[in-house]
């Protein structure tokens, strides 16, 4: 496995957001200037190796959970591979919920494959499959747009950035006060929004909406319970290299 050219002076802000059930759905990306792979398109390369050329990153922010604790504040980044559309997870991801896994390889097809590797260094990979609902087809009349609009992840490199409108989460049972910023996006996002649903050690600290229709991400969102905020907020796509190849491992 390769990491080179991480660039520096990112200076990513964003926050994550574990909504209420409700506001548990996904948001969308934006892309307006980003070269990006169509959701119907997945071509897994035969000998095993996969190439990521941009990271999405995102900072977070979640009161609920104790100081010093996973989860309460910081920052997550994944890769994206445009070929193939499929992401890849490491600690970047999910922190230290799962110790011994190197990486977390996750395809439209809702199969999730991940490497590990145990204290005696030998290599591994475990493969867990997640059928996706089938997304909405309409925004749910309980989004509210707000008619103001953002541009996330600007930057003065040339890459990719994302125009996203805010929306309101219309409770009926609670209080809770709550926006989300959608956008349109070519990128096939249910294999990040979907991770957590899966039974595995390891965990996002950002939980995102899953019934948006294809084709919408959601790229930040905020909510208010009392004194207690959560939120998150995609602060650049950036380019990047990451490699892994299958075949390093035992049973690949």
């Amino acid at each position: 496995m390769v990491q080179v050219g991480l660039v520096a002076g990112l200076g990513l802000l964003a926050f994550a957001c574990s909504f209420p059930e409700a506001q548990q759905q996904t948001a969308a990306l934006a892309s307006s200037v980003t070269t990006v792979v169509s959701t119907d398109t997945v071509v897994p390369p035969a000998e095993g190796r996969y190439t990521f050329y941009h990271s999405w990153h995102w900072e977070y922010e979640n009161t609920w959970i104790p100081e010093g604790e996973y989860g309460r504040a910081g920052e997550m980044t994944a890769y994206h591979d445009d070929s193939t559309g499929a992401w890849l997870f490491t600690a970047e991801s999910y922190g230290g919920t799962d110790e011994m896994a190197e990486w977390v390889l996750a395809l439209p097809t809702g199969e999730y494959i991940t490497a590990y590797r145990d204290e005696t260094g030998n290599q591994t990979i475990l493969r867990d499959t997640l059928d996706f609902p089938v997304p909405e087809e309409a925004l749910g009349d309980w989004l509210q747009p707000t008619g103001e609009k953002q541009v996330f992840g600007e930057n003065n490199y040339g890459w990719p950035n994302l125009q996203a409108a805010a929306y309101h989460v219309d409770y009926l049972k609670t209080q809770d006060r709550s926006t989300v910023w959608l956008a349109d996006t070519t990128v096939d996002m249910r294999p990040l929004i979907h991770f957590n649903r899966r039974i595995a050690d390891a965990k996002l600290p950002v939980n995102f909406m899953p019934d948006l229709p294809l084709g919408r991400v959601e790229v930040a969102g905020k909510t208010l319970s009392g004194v207690q905020r959560v939120r998150h907020r995609l602060t650049a796509i950036s380019n990047n290299y990451y490699e892994i190849n299958l075949n390093d491992y035992e049973n690949h």
